[in-house]
């Protein structure tokens, strides 16, 4: 027999072809490692291997606590389960804004009949408790002062758990990602500018300095490393009234609509510089327009704020908004720490350096990645958890570390288990072989002997 073991990667336990002693030395020292997955890897890779060793194709038996509603066709399984309450994590993220930074964690409480507590430990202290919950999705936010030097959270039902595994995990606080914003404005458009960055939360407005990461002027003078926002509007040209053309998916403009809106100081297309992309423009006049300078965005808003009903109009305090936050975006690091195992991550690097190596929590498992012209890396899901280290470039500087958590809130429901047995169906040459009789199978092996005897007779007489 073969045994694998499913998961994201499936791995080989026992075989091909090992003995039955083989196989049970294997599952004993088989431990769950693997979040949620889906079967196909392992049948895909277990129909291989019995296709190559056996001639008949052989029997393929799936064993777990519970037989899925879209069962693989002709495939044996065998679930031994039964349905217990149970409580499991299934998101734990850090959230900051103009109230300020609080852990937010959701449990999936399932079967609790009945209602049990639960409790919240950060590592071994106890911070909170719900005194009574049955089933359903529990919202939990917690003070981050409660949580100073631990990294360890547990959130689990009180009494006896099937499935501790999901009801502690490694919480990384996110760093401060503080954009310093510098102001040379004249007066009047320096007062519609402070109105709205003031009001959003995770920035520093002050002198320029070395620190200055964005600009917001009405000249184009920037060092590099430095975003700019220029505010030059176009004397003499026309009033626009709409419809506002909009650039999809671009991050500053998104979520902005001009509707009732008199935008005066547009820019003709034609004088639009070739290396410029519009981001809003209506009709022949180009309203906020892009440059790139490397990793820099120089933005211009060709409109005067003081004229017309922009700085009245939503999309004045959205347009800052947006160009402050794709900016925290892309300061160097990670956005958030916490990943789930199933989800991609963006990486900004310092811009000195154009590639990242990411080192497995055990092992010596390393992976390269490389840049693109923004500094950023996407790392495809990693599916172990646990803290990866990342390193820059080529001496592989340690740099910063990534916290991969399992959490699924399917893993933990346990109201679908059950104890059930689904045969095997036979493979197509044994259930031939098995539909024969005894004529069947003897007359030919009669009409081969004759013949043999036959092709003897006929040489022999020859000779």
């Amino acid at each position: 027999m073969t045994v694998i073991a499913s998961g994201v990667v499936p791995r080989v336990l026992a075989g091909p072809a090992a003995t039955p002693e083989q196989a049970l030395v294997a599952i004993a020292a088989w431990v769950p490692s693997s979040p949620w997955h889906e079967l196909e890897p392992a049948t895909t890779l277990i129909q291989q291997i019995t296709a190559q060793v056996a001639q008949d194709g052989g029997d393929v038996l799936v064993a777990s606590d519970r037989i899925p509603s879209d069962a693989i066709a002709g495939m044996g399984w065998i679930a031994t389960g039964e349905p217990v309450a149970a409580s499991g994590l299934a998101d734990v993220r850090w959230l900051r804004d103009d109230t300020g930074e609080r852990l937010v964690v959701r449990v999936v409480v399932s079967g609790a009949a009945p209602t049990r507590a639960l409790e919240v430990r950060a590592g071994d202290v106890l911070i909170g408790r719900v005194p009574s919950i049955a089933a359903g999705t529990v919202l939990l936010p917690l003070d981050p002062a409660r949580l100073q030097g631990i990294e360890t959270l547990t959130v689990a039902l009180q009494g006896a758990d099937p499935l501790p595994v999901d009801d502690t995990v490694q919480v990384m606080r996110p760093e401060l990602r503080v954009v310093h914003v510098t102001l040379t404005l004249p007066p009047a458009i320096q007062v519609l500018v402070e109105r709205v960055v003031h009001g959003i939360p995770g920035i520093i407005v002050g002198p320029s300095n070395a620190a200055t990461e964005l600009v917001i002027s009405t000249t184009t003078e920037t060092l590099p490393g430095v975003w700019s926002l220029r505010i030059a509007p176009t004397a003499g040209s026309d009033a626009a009234l709409g419809p506002f053309l909009v650039r999809r998916g671009h991050p500053l403009a998104r979520d902005l609509d001009g509707n009732g809106m008199l935008w005066v100081g547009g820019l003709p297309r034609a004088s639009l510089p070739l290396d410029a992309d519009a981001l809003i423009s209506a009709g022949s006049l180009v309203l906020l327009s892009e440059q790139r300078r490397g990793r820099d965005r120089l933005v211009t808003l060709h409109a005067d704020p003081a004229a017309g009903t922009l700085a009245a109009h939503p999309l004045w305090p959205s347009l800052i908004a947006n160009l402050i936050e794709a900016r925290r975006a892309a300061l160097p690091g990670v956005m958030d720490p916490n990943r789930p195992a199933s989800l991609a991550t963006s990486v900004v690097l310092p811009p000195a350096f154009t590639s990242l190596s990411v080192s497995a929590p055990v092992g010596a498992d390393t992976s390269s990645f490389s840049s693109d012209t923004d500094g950023v890396v996407l790392l495809p899901p990693l599916r172990l958890a646990g803290k990866w280290q990342m390193r820059l470039g080529d001496e592989h500087t340690a740099w910063k570390s990534l916290n991969v958590t399992t959490l699924d809130e399917r893993m933990g429901d346990f109201t679908t288990a059950t104890t059930r047995t689904i045969e095997p169906a036979e493979s197509v040459l044994v259930a031939v072989e098995r539909r024969r009789t005894a004529a069947e199978r003897v007359v030919p092996l009669i009409l081969a002997a004759l013949a043999g005897i036959l092709a003897c007779w006929f040489w022999t007489r020859g000779r």
